[in-house]
């Protein structure tokens, strides 16, 4: 099996950050993969680095002069010369020195060695010290470099003229065509002042949002409550991630959306749910090995310790409407990426846990994904009382692999569903669930979810607080100020709810201890 060795500086911000797609097209290609770097992560046991069968924590510092580089080059060295790679492909100013000194034998022996300059140091204008300092070292290592790639046409200049590699290569690495951004003239200084106040208070918002939620988040692991957070399939149109990224999305060349998200018509909503959000060109997607959902994914892995994908199905085949149109009804079935991108974020981020949202109009092929996928799937007991269609959501039909929520987000309230729901769907949970009056019916429903053999339970707590509509946290498909508006307010809780919570889990197995 050949070899390929991946050398940096640092692993956070730049083997992460660079790197991902190309180590895992040496694995697809059958390639043993290694990455020498130092991990600068706060937590070590945040270096995860995906599609690397070896990593080497090496010592490097960023200025050449540390002593520790010195160790550094030693602990190369010594992997280069034992493991026998086929291709070295280094990076960074530091890490790049280090490994082309270290390959010196290696390069006899017939390793191929690569340097890739993400912008030298010295060009016209730059600090005197940045010549003195970098310039030499390029230049006398250029002997010890089979090929050296530039990203910019400026520094693939430079070194035809100043460096006399081997081998130099041009490959455009950096920036955006900012003519699909104009707008018209901007004073950008005059901007810059004008939202200054805004974008410094943005600043402060998030700062004190990280703080505060790593803060709570702590807290409740160390009480063995773990969190479980939505990842939407879509972002919105005006967001950064489509700013940033517009190839990866369905767009016209104004940037302007071909086609858009929603659902077709069900026996809910004649005319569809039309969300408008970009469609994602699935096929750039694949030919970044999903890079940008990988980086979505870890930075949700981030915040929760299970993430919900929303909308499951669509990831086997998305309904796609034409931009403009006012409903669903015209979209169509076209087909997603499937299980190549469920294996791409497993592969990638092999230790993040996740639920499946496979509500909806679910299909054969759709319910096959969702079980290769190995994620647990959703039951809400509402649905399972309609009798406006069948369903498999009668508990006794739940597979253990699944997590029965007594509601979701997007429906009524148990209390609401008891006011406003047909006679016969009541009728048919009271008889099945044994409700009765004395117990509650809601707190009948509550331990109907609780005794099923979903692995998970997760009861609202409008639920538990026995609220109606004016609780209902969110209507699909509609913008509306009432949306997303309910709060639990101070003095919600009581002794005698958190007794009545713990005793149902408890009696069902469903408390650590």
């Amino acid at each position: 099996m050949k070899k390929v060795l991946f050398v940096a500086t640092v692993v956070k911000t730049h083997i992460m950050e660079f790197h991902i797609p190309y180590l895992k097209m040496f694995q697809d290609m059958g390639w043993e993969t290694a990455v020498a770097a130092r991990n600068d992560y706060e937590d070590p046991a945040d270096c995860k680095i995906p599609f690397c069968d070896t990593y080497y924590d090496i010592p490097f510092e960023r200025l050449p002069w540390k002593a520790a580089n010195i160790k550094a080059y030693r602990e190369l060295k010594a992997i280069i010369d034992r493991e026998y790679f086929d291709i070295i492909h280094c990076h960074t100013p530091v890490g790049a020195m280090i490994a082309r000194l270290a390959a010196r034998d290696a390069r006899k022996r017939g390793t191929k060695v690569i340097y890739t300059a993400h912008g030298f140091h010295f060009f016209k204008g730059a600090p005197v010290k940045n010549w003195l300092m970098f310039y030499p070292a390029e230049w006398l290592l250029a002997p010890l470099t089979d090929v050296l790639v530039t990203i910019n046409k400026e520094d693939y200049a430079l070194a035809k003229r100043k460096i006399h590699a081997k081998r130099i290569e041009y490959v455009p690495g950096v920036g955006v065509d900012t003519a699909k951004f104009h707008v018209g003239t901007v004073d950008r200084a005059e901007k810059r002042r004008e939202l200054s106040d805004e974008i410094r208070l943005q600043y402060f918002v998030q700062y004190e949002f990280d703080r505060q939620w790593k803060a709570l988040r702590s807290y409740a692991n160390a009480k063995g409550v773990r969190i479980i957070g939505d990842v939407p399939i879509y972002v919105p149109l005006d967001s950064a991630d489509v700013w940033a990224n517009p190839e990866l999305f369905q767009l016209d060349e104004s940037r302007h959306p071909e086609q858009v998200a929603g659902c077709p018509p069900d026996s809910f909503t004649a005319d569809g749910q039309l969300w408008g959000n970009p469609i994602y060109d699935w096929k750039k997607m694949a030919q970044t090995h999903y890079f940008w959902w990988i980086q979505r994914l870890t930075a949700a892995g981030k915040l929760y310790d299970v993430i919900r994908l929303d909308h499951f199905r669509g990831f086997e085949s998305y309904w796609s409407v034409p931009a403009g149109d006012t409903t669903a009804r015209n979209g169509k079935w076209v087909k997603g990426p499937g299980m190549d991108f469920i294996r791409t974020i497993q592969q990638a981020l092999p230790n993040l846990e996740f639920i499946a949202e496979d509500l909806g109009f679910i299909t054969p092929e759709v319910r096959k994904l969702q079980q290769d996928s190995g994620y647990p799937g959703m039951k809400v007991l509402e649905f399972a009382f309609d009798s406006r269609e069948e369903s498999d959501y009668m508990p006794h039909l739940y597979p253990v692999d699944s997590v029965c929520y007594t509601g979701t987000h997007d429906n009524v309230t148990l209390k609401q569903w008891f006011d406003e729901a047909a006679p016969e769907d009541v009728a048919c949970a009271k008889t099945y669930l044994g409700l009765n009056r004395e117990e509650g019916y809601i707190r009948g429903m509550i331990r109907g979810c609780m005794g099923s053999v979903s692995r998970l339970c997760v009861v609202l707590m409008q639920d538990y607080l026995e609220l109606s509509k004016e609780a209902r946290m969110n209507f699909p498909g509609t913008l509306s100020s009432a949306n997303w508006t309910w709060r639990a307010e101070k003095g919600f809780d009581s002794d005698a709810l958190a007794a009545r919570i713990y005793a149902a889990t408890k009696l069902y197995g469903r408390v650590a201890n």
